[in-house]
């Protein structure tokens, strides 16, 4: 995977159907996702008759009026359109590949030489797809939405014996995804279950908040939709994110990533700080050469450049004073000597 993807967090933006099946808006939003920095673009790839049955004509998504059958059908791009989309993609620099969503779409994107292939939450129990996928040899992305881990733990256990380059991504599959329904422990659970595979988030939230936090549970692999106008209509446009989103996710990502892997410590950046936010031990009182240093005698003040804090404390306790030193001002070596 880190072959294909490099480091630090991939951003994969999904078109999915916001691009109404229109060529030319599809080519538009890839457009912008480049230059915004996007690396990878995801489609959806749908042959409504082959991987829906006619029952799908009277099944309503919730939040919807039409069917699922006329939405895909109305928004899915044809599959001479989705090629131009690809060499659109190769032109920008863009890695394009898409979810299949039926066997036969699947031997279509393989035919159009997709570099890997994004297999759905619907899709991920689907061992006819599976098992066509991973003869292919190519890395997959998997979505694990609507059921709990015991559910499709055989499934994921195949694909993680038989997939060389494998990426598991914890979702939940509302849209808009309401906060109450986000669970980011799946990110935790899905790394303890498979600590070798690299663990993402794909993400229906409306903003960004949850796909930041994301990134901070450790997430290498971000997906989210994409449009151009978060005011438009389409089922997936509210849980989506624009340009300027994009942008900065793909400047954020890494500086997060990068900031996990670095323990608690003095940092470079704080030593200037530090000499003027950290307190130093000072006289708490006016204090005269003979004096033996007690501890009500010892207070501290910022900025920090004498030369005691208060982890030296018991070191001078019981000290006697070589001088006088003013209230409030800094304790040095030179003002007092301790016996043995």
């Amino acid at each position: 995977m880190k072959e294909l993807f490099g480091s630090g967090p991939v951003i994969v933006v999904e078109l999915g159907i916001n691009h109404r099946g229109d060529l030319d808006y599809a080519k538009h939003l890839c457009l912008l996702a480049s230059s915004a920095g996007a690396k990878f673009v995801k489609n959806q790839t749908h042959i409504p008759d082959a991987e829906m049955s006619p029952e799908a004509t009277s099944v309503v998504p919730p939040g919807q009026e039409a069917s699922i059958f006329e939405i895909i059908k109305e928004n899915s791009m044809s599959m001479d359109d989705e090629i131009r989309l690809k060499e659109y993609c190769d032109s920008l620099g863009l890695t394009y590949f898409s979810t299949p969503f039926s066997v036969e779409a699947a031997h279509f994107l393989e035919d159009l030489g997709v570099p890997l292939f994004k297999v759905g939450s619907g899709e991920c129990d689907n061992f006819a797809l599976l098992e066509f996928l991973v003869r292919t040899g190519k890395p997959l992305i998997v979505s694990t939405g609507m059921r709990a881990l015991r559910d499709i733990e055989e499934q994921l256990e195949f694909l993680v014996s038989t997939v060389k380059d494998l990426a598991i991504l914890e979702t939940t599959n509302s849209y808009p995804c309401s906060p109450h329904s986000v669970s980011l422990g799946g990110i935790r659970e899905l790394k303890t279950k498979f600590p070798e595979i690299p663990i993402g988030y794909s993400d229906h939230t409306v903003g960004m908040a949850f796909v930041y936090a994301a990134l901070g549970a450790g997430a290498g692999v971000i997906e989210k939709h994409f449009t151009d106008d978060l005011n438009a209509q389409g089922p997936d446009i509210k849980g989506s994110m624009d340009v300027s989103m994009l942008a900065e996710l793909v400047k954020l990502a890494p500086e997060i990533s990068a900031s996990l892997a670095r323990n608690k410590s003095l940092k470079a950046a704080e030593h200037g700080v530090l000499e003027f936010a950290r307190g130093t031990l000072c006289a708490a009182v006016d204090l005269v050469e003979g004096t033996t240093l007690c501890k009500e005698h010892v207070t501290s003040k910022r900025p920090g450049t004498g030369d005691f804090f208060w982890s030296d404390l018991d070191n001078i306790l019981g000290a006697t004073m070589l001088s006088s030193v003013k209230a409030g001002n800094r304790f040095l070596r030179h003002h007092f000597v301790k016996s043995d």
